[in-house]
C-alpha cells in the first residue's frame, strides 16, 4: 500500500499507511528518527506484518507539542473510522507521546519505551531529566497528567538507569493501569536491546492479549542474547569495581571495548584505581567513534595518571640542582625545575630511564604512551613515535657510579645550568652534567582533577 502524508506543519508530519490489521498502530518518532518525506517509526514493521498504522513524526526534538497533536489527531480521525482497536508505540521522545496523547486517541494499549514523564525542569525539580538541554518555553508544564492517560501502558525501562527509572515512578503514580516491563543492562537503549521483527511480533501480540508472563518471557530471552546487554554489563563493572574487572580486560574483544562509551566517572576511577593504561586501551579503541573534544580531555585526563604511574615504577630524571627533567612541546627543548611547578596540562611532560631490549634508554612520556628521543643538529629535541631512532641524534646514557649518569647525543653532554635550560652543549662533563632517577612519590602537578 502507499504511503500517505496527512497532515504536516513546521514541528509535525503525520503519514498514513494502509494495512489489513484489526487494529490500528499509532507510532511516534524518537530524536532518532525524525521526520523524512514519508518515513515513520517502525514503517518496516508495519509494511512486513501489513499493519494498518499513522505515524507522527517530530521535525526537531520538540516533544510533539500539545497545539501541533491536536490539529494532527483532528486529521486521522476519516483514516482510523473502521478499527476500533487502537495500540501506540514509541520509544524516549515517541514513547512520551505515545502515552501523553493515549486518551486524545482513545487509545487501548500503549507500548513505551524508556518514556520521558516531563523534560521541563520546574517538573522535574527533584531529578534529572537527562533532556534540559532540549527544553524550550514553550514546552513548560508539559508533564504527563491523569487525563492524558487511556488503555493499559506497558512501560519498559532498565530499573538500574536511575534517569528512566525516575520517570517511570511519575508516570506510575499517575496511573494504576501501568505494566512495568523491565529490561536489565540496557540503559536508556531499550529500543536497540529489543530490535528485531520476530522480537516487535511478540511484544505486540503479547501486550495486545496482556499475557504478562509470555511478554517478560521474550524480554528477558531477547535481551539475554543482544550483545549490548554484555557492554552494558561490562561498562558498569568499570564504574564500580575497576579493580576486579581489570583482571579479565584480555578477553575483551577491541570492538566490544570501541562500544563501551565510558564516562569521565568511570575513567576516573579507573585511573585512580591504577588501571589508567586500561582506560587508555578503552580511549584508543573508540578512535573516531567518539568527538574530537572527548578524546583531548579524556586523553589529557588518562596521560595524567600514567605519568603517576610510570613516574612511580620507573622513578623521574631529576638533575644535580635537585630540580626534574621535562620536555616542553612548546619550544622542542628539555628543561628543568621544581617538581612542583611543572603543570602537565600545559604542553609539559616528564622524561624516566626504562630498561627494555636494546638496554637502559631515556623515554619522554607523552599522552599515556613512553616515546623515545632524538636530538637534531640544530638542538631541538625530536619525539618518535614508532619510527627507528636515527643513530647519531640517539641519546645515550653514561653511568657514573652512586647512581648517577650522563646524557649524551651528538657528542654533547645534556647540560643542566641553573636557569633552567637543558641542553646538549657540553663536550666535557661535569656537576650539571650530572642526573640521577628519583623514585620519590611527589604528587606530580596537575594529575588531580576535581
Amino acid at each position: 500500500m502507499a504511503r500517505q502524508v496527512i497532515y504536516e506543519d513546521e514541528e509535525i508530519i503525520v503519514v498514513f499507511y494502509e494495512g489489513d490489521s484489526e487494529f490500528t498502530m499509532f507510532t511516534f518518532g524518537d530524536m532518532v528518527s525524525l521526520a523524512a518525506g514519508t518515513r515513520f517509526y517502525a514503517d518496516v514493521l508495519a509494511v512486513k506484518y501489513s499493519i494498518n498504522t499513522v505515524g507522527f513524526m517530530a521535525k526537531r526534538a520538540n516533544w510533539f507539542p500539545k497545539t501541533s497533536m491536536t490539529r494532527a489527531i483532528a486529521a486521522t480521525q476519516p483514516f482510523i473510522v473502521s478499527r476500533a482497536e487502537r495500540v501506540s508505540y514509541g520509544g524516549s521522545m515517541g514513547g512520551y507521546a505515545a502515552i501523553k496523547y493515549s486518551a486524545s486517541l482513545s487509545i487501548k494499549t500503549v507500548i513505551a519505551f524508556c518514556p520521558q514523564w516531563s523534560i521541563d525542569p520546574e517538573e522535574c525539580s527533584n531529578f534529572s531529566s537527562g533532556y534540559e538541554a532540549c527544553f524550550s518555553p514553550e514546552m513548560s508544564g508539559m508533564g504527563i497528567k491523569d487525563c492524558d492517560i487511556n488503555g493499559e501502558i506497558f512501560l519498559f525501562f532498565d530499573p538500574a538507569y536511575s534517569t528512566d527509572r525516575s520517570h517511570f515512578n511519575r508516570i506510575l503514580s499517575l496511573q494504576s493501569k501501568v505494566h512495568p516491563v523491565k529490561v536489565y543492562a540496557s540503559d536508556h537503549h531499550v529500543t536497540s536491546m529489543l530490535a528485531g521483527s520476530e522480537t516487535f511480533a511478540e511484544i505486540l501480540k503479547a501486550c495486545r492479549s496482556r499475557d504478562i508472563e509470555r511478554l517478560r518471557r521474550v524480554v528477558s530471552e531477547t535481551r539475554r542474547s543482544n550483545p549490548l546487554r554484555t557492554r552494558v554489563i561490562l561498562r558498569r563493572a568499570l564504574e564500580r569495581h575497576p579493580r576486579l574487572i581489570a583482571k579479565i580486560t584480555e578477553s575483551i574483544s577491541k570492538e566490544m571495548m570501541a562500544d563501551l562509551s565510558l564516562p569521565l566517572s568511570a575513567i576516573r576511577r579507573l585511573c585512580e584505581a591504577g588501571h589508567s593504561s586500561l582506560a587508555s586501551r578503552i580511549l584508543q579503541a573508540e578512535g573516531e567513534k567518539v568527538g574530537k573534544s572527548r578524546r583531548l580531555s579524556i586523553g589529557l585526563y588518562i596521560s595524567k595518571y600514567r605519568a603517576r604511574e610510570i613516574v612511580a615504577l620507573h622513578g623521574r630524571v631529576e638533575s644535580s640542582h635537585g630540580t626534574t627533567l621535562f620536555y616542553d612541546a612548546l619550544t622542542n627543548k628539555l628543561q628543568h625545575r621544581e617538581l612542583s611547578s611543572i603543570d602537565l596540562s600545559a604542553g609539559l611532560h616528564l622524561l624516566t630511564i626504562v630498561e627494555t631490549l636494546p638496554g637502559t634508554q631515556l623515554r619522554v612520556l607523552f599522552q599515556g604512551d613512553l616515546l623515545s628521543l632524538q636530538v637534531r643538529e640544530s638542538g631541538e629535541i625530536e619525539i618518535v613515535d614508532g619510527g627507528s631512532v636515527d643513530d647519531e641524534g640517539s641519546v645515550s646514557i653514561e653511568v657514573i657510579g652512586d647512581g648517577r649518569f650522563h646524557l649524551k647525543s651528538r657528542s654533547k653532554y645534556l647540560c643542566a645550568d641553573p636557569s633552567g635550560v637543558a641542553a646538549f652543549d657540553r663536550t666535557h662533563p661535569e656537576g650539571w652534567e650530572k642526573f640521577r632517577t628519583s623514585r620519590m612519590q611527589d604528587q606530580i602537578p596537575g594529575t588531580r582533577v576535581q
